[in-house]
């Protein structure tokens, strides 16, 4: 995938909820299903997948159409150790409606526990500012 996003999860290190926010911008070809993020998260000491976050569409695009899927990712270089290691992903897929040209915005969260057991979550809303061409 072109755009890859990991969360870290340092198992138990986390004791209250954390938030985060982002803005992603990225142009897709118009009448064109397109992965335009997608989210891992691990335990990066034993590089094994940890859970698989809830997303939530915030904001929908007024015009186009956002849908989730799920798959399985390499890790890439800059995750160190843990590099070439498969882990389970989340995928945010973005669609133009059929002959819309020009620029979009929606708004999704990603949701997860902050450690295996905990009660707290930690959210991240990511804004996306899509151009169709």
């Amino acid at each position: 995938m072109r755009f890859l996003t990991f969360i870290f999860l340092f198992m138990g290190l986390l004791p209250a909820s954390v938030s985060f926010a982002d803005t992603h911008t990225q142009t897709v070809r118009a009448n064109k299903k397109t992965a335009v993020y997608n989210m891992a998260i691990y335990n990066r000491r034993h590089c094994t997948y940890a859970q698989m976050p809830e997303v939530v569409i915030v904001r929908d695009p007024k015009h186009g159409k956002v849908t989730t899927g799920k798959s399985s990712q390499k890790l890439s270089k800059n995750t160190g150790f843990c590099a070439g290691k498969r882990v389970k992903a989340i995928n945010v897929f973005y669609k133009p409606n059929r002959g819309y040209r020009g620029d979009d915005t929606f708004k999704v969260r990603f949701r997860w526990s902050s450690y295996d057991g905990s009660p707290t979550y930690d959210t991240s809303d990511t804004n996306f500012e899509i151009t169709v061409k």
